[in-house]
């Protein structure tokens, strides 16, 4: 089975971190390393390549001192239009799907990979949709399980995430980065949460994108309903004070 995408990953910071782990899992999953692009800022790349393995792989210097400058430039610069893509952030454990029984299976070789990530770009062009996500915490087997594929106005998460390319749509405000997800979800506008694949991460680490205040997430999440009204249930904010954490509820029929 052949990939009908090529794959991209931006990383920053984690030069010497044991959270770089996307590549590794790819390599034992054994994807076509060919296909990696690997986007790196041009003053990290040689300490990259002297702490890890990346001769097998294509990387590619950017300015990557914000994650949405990297998303930018790979979505809007660096591949052609109608390119299927697929992207990864650098620090994903695993991944997971479910079978045609609905019975949940970590993805362990290179046909489950490509089988499943094929399936979601085509379902990206059977709904005349540009962006697709995943399901975001795969190690939660049982609401995993009950996950459904749904097209509308979808919260997708870019630590792996499937475009089609379109040049046509507008760049992302690098302010918003800490939020960036939200942005780039309504630029895209209608897109897909596919409900049969998950994946295992770690998010809001401290390397990496880093640290993100409580404070700081609320104002961005405010500027963002302010700048992309409608979009939103009756109660837009969904704060977890236990973590310090705020995001949005979205309105998932706001595109049907």
């Amino acid at each position: 089975i052949d990939m009908n995408f090529v794959i991209a990953i931006p990383s920053a910071k984690r030069c010497k971190s044991k959270n770089f782990k996307t590549l590794r899992l790819l390599r034992r999953l054994g994807v076509d390393m060919n296909q990696v692009f690997l986007f790196l800022d041009t003053t990290e790349i040689n300490t990259y390549q002297e702490n890890y393995i990346l001769d097998d792989i294509q990387i590619v210097g950017i300015d990557n001192k914000n994650i949405v400058s990297a998303r930018n430039y790979i979505e809007k610069t660096h591949f052609t239009n109608n390119q299927k893509v697929l992207c990864l952030d650098d620090d994903i454990n695993w991944l997971n799907y479910k079978n045609d029984e609905g019975e949940i299976k970590k993805i362990t070789t290179r046909e489950e990979f490509t089988t499943q990530f094929n399936k979601a770009f085509n379902l990206l062009e059977t709904h005349n949709c540009s962006l697709f996500g995943v399901y975001p915490i795969g190690r939660n087997s049982l609401w995993f399980s009950k996950a459904r594929t749904q097209v509308g106005n979808n919260h997708i998460l870019a630590c792996c995430s499937g475009i089609i390319v379109d040049k046509s749509i507008p760049l992302q405000n690098v302010e918003l980065r800490i939020k960036e997800e939200y942005e780039r979800g309504f630029l895209y506008g209608k897109n897909i949460r596919v409900g049969f694949i998950g994946l295992d991460t770690k998010y809001y680490c401290n390397d990496g994108i880093g640290i993100r205040t409580f404070e700081d997430q609320l104002d961005i999440c405010n500027r963002i309903m302010q700048k992309y009204p409608n979009r939103y249930s009756k109660t837009p904010l969904k704060i977890n004070t236990k973590r310090g954490n705020v995001d949005l509820r979205l309105n998932k029929k706001y595109y049907l």
